[in-house]
């Protein structure tokens, strides 16, 4: 199993329910960005993934969110392709999905370099279907730092300090 490091942002932890937020990251490979299906790991499944419903809302730090549908029985989110599209998303990029409440996610992108993307201002998504609400992220800026590359699916997220002197 891999692991990724973060710096730890109390600011993050929104879901009150939990100890810890879970969360789980999808590097992209050549075929995911022709899929419009997504798997979430079993791992992370087996934690939250029975109080989801047959849609979630994915939120950007550009302010811009997205409903997308769930199907626990195959454990998929549905409908990514777009937002593989609308993002201009490319092989070795990697979100990462921290969850926030029911039905709600924060949606981080890092580029091959594994720094979190400067992200559209003013992406062209306001036609996606169910439409989109301004909502923003608070916190800094994210980098991860990849221990083992192993799978294209991490089931683990490790919060560390990052310290600046």
């Amino acid at each position: 199993m891999s692991s990724i490091r973060l710096p730890n942002s109390p600011s993050l932890k929104s879901n009150t329910n939990m100890a810890i937020t879970p969360k789980f990251v999808k590097f992209l490979g050549e075929s995911d960005l022709d899929e419009d299906e997504m798997r979430l790991p079993p791992l992370f499944r087996a934690k939250v993934s029975n109080l989801f419903p047959t849609a979630v809302q994915l939120f950007f730090r550009n302010g811009y969110n997205v409903w997308v549908g769930y199907d626990n029985d195959d454990g998929v989110f549905k409908g990514v392709g777009k937002i593989y599209r609308k993002f201009g998303l490319k092989k070795g990029q990697t979100l990462l999905f921290e969850y926030v409440s029911m039905f709600n996610f924060k949606v981080f992108i890092f580029g091959a370099d594994l720094t979190e993307i400067n992200y559209p201002v003013n992406p062209p998504i306001l036609n996606w279907s169910h439409g989109t609400e301004v909502v923003k992220h608070d916190g800094s800026l994210k980098f991860l730092y990849v221990l083992s590359c192993g799978q294209e699916i991490v089931d683990e997220v490790v919060s560390t300090v990052l310290l600046v002197l």
